[in-house]
């Protein structure tokens, strides 16, 4: 069921497969990394080395990965998201300088995976995952190599102080002293498996420094020789890890970013195709997402998006030479949604009117789907094709696992593109085979450093205007929220079960982006209207919280100066146990709001509900919220926020919603009264209180953005 959303998606391997945990851990880039203040035990300077991580990148500002005495040896990444190699040698020079040609893409899991031999120039690799990199090398020179330096560190520079941070995800760290030529296959199986995941039994190669970081409770565990490394900070696991299924994504800015091919190798007309893609629109506008052409130059068979009655809907239209023989328009209930992600499937026999499939996340649209032209006859597709652009109409947005092959498959007997369950797109097969048992012409993962490469048997793409920015995919765990929740538009429940009077805990947890205006989040109004609770930010101005007793008696009344960014995400976490002023935090954006407590009555209890209490979500207060409300937690529990191992329970170190189970219930084991992430919109309440009502036509406002 659809409620179900991810509730294994941090556990979750490959779609349908075993649950499988993630590695990796989340570096914040502000004061997580790992650290050594001595050597490495048994470590020895030289002439040869091998280097391999995984990492994906959020942000970078001159990123460490690794890092010793200063900068003496240094893998890290400059110029954005470049990576660069430099060791010292013993002599006192830099024995080696290397600068990767290709840049790492943002939001999605590559390998690293190095290894020289400095005595010999042709022994020299860079590799991202199994694709080879041409660096230039500024140095290169035959001398050993010092790698006996310290302290050492992992995701940080702590030697000229705590700076150029990792910010993302790493995991599968490995480093020893033997050359392998990565030019084999074999020798790169020995990091990288034939799935793209790291490869199992790294520490069997008894390497000095192997750091899987599969424990957020230990991540400077060295399963090498050299010993442990001490964790500096909070890091929590991350959401997915590189052992898993992710499906990469690009982003294409709608201006000039296109994929394109003059012929697609073993292309020929058919009557039978099957189309598959996750796209994310970002920038509307009218374009195709994937377009084949005749010899002639004629558009044959497009699918794309158009502005049709105000809605932007997707469009299927083919044709035999100039004759068309399709023409569809997917209905006006079920539209694109912009800043979200959507998986469509398409399969088409021309031939049999009853083999038309479209599926939208798994789910069979087709009767939703008008079905203008449909005849028998072949689609004429020998030519030019291109991805993301019609002629000069270009299609801003993401676009993630793009498969298309003349190929008949019934979707409705086996969808191997999209898994319900887990809400989330399947793994297609390293060459995308899985669907059909053999390789399809075109298969595209669009990993954003190499979005041309196609894995299918057509040949790959040129990259027009690249190389583009990664997206964080749809195999992520999402949050969800409402939109235009403002005025006339809102959520309302008036009977919230489980709350009740002489209530001294309370937590409260949302992501929101209002646009500019003073914007009351959430209120409670009791019996005669009066308001029990209330949340408001101000805009330009700052905070205001307000919490009653049954009477109406206010017993916390707190403010801040903390300004409203209108048309950004932020994110809030309050707790509070009014028998303590000590047990009293509200955390925005992840940082300490620094409210003043106006009042903090310890000898008071809080009214957050009885069978009359009304809760207000985007109104109340005299003020409506107008913009985005999402992810929204809220139950008569404690939770300590002033340590940030519980508040990562809720958003991760680059302030994306967790997962916190289909009911709410992982970050305390129970069920709280709101839970509100899938159907946002909708007033669809997973926790335990009862949905809400929409009040007006709030709409899906896409995903909570970190």
């Amino acid at each position: 069921m659809a409620t179900k959303k991810k509730m294994l998606q941090a556990a979750a391997g490959n779609a349908g497969g075993a649950a499988v945990e993630p590695v990796g851990i989340d570096f914040d880039g502000t004061n997580d990394y790992l650290s050594r203040s001595s050597d490495m035990t048994g470590n020895a300077d030289g002439k040869t080395f091998t280097f391999s991580c995984a990492v994906y990148l959020t942000a970078t500002n001159g990123t460490q990965i690794f890092r010793q005495d200063d900068g003496y040896t240094n893998i890290w990444l400059r110029n954005g998201n470049q990576l660069e190699i430099n060791v010292y040698n013993t002599v006192g020079g830099w024995g080696l300088k290397a600068y990767a040609d290709v840049f790492i893409p943002f939001n999605t899991w590559t390998i690293i995976i190095a290894s020289f031999d400095m005595s010999d120039t042709s022994k020299r690799h860079i590799y991202f995952g199994d694709l080879q990199t041409t660096p230039t090398y500024p140095t290169f020179v035959n001398s050993t190599l010092d790698f006996t330096r310290t302290p050492i560190a992992v995701g940080a520079n702590t030697i000229s102080g705590i700076s150029q941070q990792l910010k993302g995800r790493l995991s599968n760290l490995f480093l020893d002293y033997t050359y392998r030529d990565l030019s084999i296959e074999s020798n790169r199986r020995l990091f990288i498996d034939a799935d793209g995941k790291p490869a199992s039994g790294q520490s069997s190669l008894s390497p000095i420094l192997y750091l899987p970081m599969d424990d957020p409770a230990d991540p400077g565990r060295n399963d090498g020789t050299g010993g442990d490394f001490t964790l500096n900070g909070i890091v929590a696991r991350s959401g997915r890890g590189p052992n898993q299924y992710n499906a990469a994504a690009s982003t294409f800015d709608g201006t000039a970013d296109y994929l394109s091919k003059a012929a697609v190798t073993g292309m020929s007309d058919s009557k039978v195709l099957n189309v598959s893609f996750n796209f994310n629109m970002q920038s509307p506008s009218a374009g195709n997402i994937l377009s084949l052409y005749n010899g002639g130059g004629v558009n044959t068979f497009q699918v794309g998006i158009d502005l049709f009655g105000g809605q932007w809907r997707m469009q299927i239209q083919g044709r035999s030479s100039s004759t068309e023989i399709l023409y569809a328009l997917i209905g006006l209930s079920r539209n694109f949604v912009n800043d979200k992600w959507q998986n469509y499937s398409i399969s088409l026999d021309m031939a049999n009117t009853s083999n038309r499939l479209v599926y939208i996340d798994g789910v069979d649209y087709t009767s939703n789907v008008t079905w203008y032209t449909y005849t028998n006859a072949a689609f004429n597709i020998t030519n030019k094709s291109e991805v993301m652009r019609e002629s000069s109409n270009y299609v801003g947005g993401s676009l993630s696992a793009l498969w298309f092959n003349p190929t008949y498959i019934d979707l409705s007997a086996d969808n191997p593109f999209y898994d319900t369950e887990t809400n989330s797109p399947k793994d297609l097969g390293a060459s995308g085979e899985l669907p059909t048992g053999s390789s399809p012409l075109l298969y595209f993962p669009l990993r954003a450093n190499d979005a041309g490469n196609n894995l299918g048997t057509g040949g790959d793409f040129t990259v027009n205007s690249g190389p583009y920015v990664g997206a964080r995919g749809p195999s992520e765990f999402w949050g969800e929220s409402g939109y235009s929740i403002a005025g006339a538009n809102y959520l309302r429940n008036t009977s919230l079960s489980g709350g009740g009077s002489s209530v001294s805990q309370l937590t409260v947890v949302m992501a929101y982006k209002v646009l500019g205006t003073n914007a009351t989040l959430l209120q409670a109004n009791g019996n005669a209207s009066s308001s029990l609770m209330f949340i408001k930010p101000i805009h330009n101005t700052g905070y205001r919280i307000s919490f009653r007793n049954t009477a109406g008696a206010d017993v916390i009344e707190a403010t801040s100066t903390t300004a409203l960014v209108a048309n950004t995400w932020h994110t809030l976490l309050m707790s509070f146990d009014v028998t303590n002023t000590a047990k009293r935090h509200v955390y925005l954006d992840g940082v300490d709001a620094g409210f003043v407590y106006d009042k903090y009555v310890t000898s008071n209890r809080l009214e957050v509900g009885s069978g009359t209490t009304t809760y207000l979500l985007g109104n109340g207060a005299g003020t409506s919220a107008l913009g985005n409300m999402g992810f929204l937690w809220f139950d008569t529990t404690y939770i300590d926020f002033s340590q940030e191992a519980n508040r990562l329970k809720f958003f991760d170190a680059f302030q994306y919603p967790v997962d916190v189970g289909a009911d709410g219930s992982l970050p305390t084991e129970n069920v709280p009264m709101i839970y509100m992430n899938e159907g946002f919109h909708l007033g669809t309440n997973l926790g335990s209180g009862g949905n809400f009502t929409q009040i007006g036509a709030p709409t899906d406002g896409g995903y909570v953005k970190g």
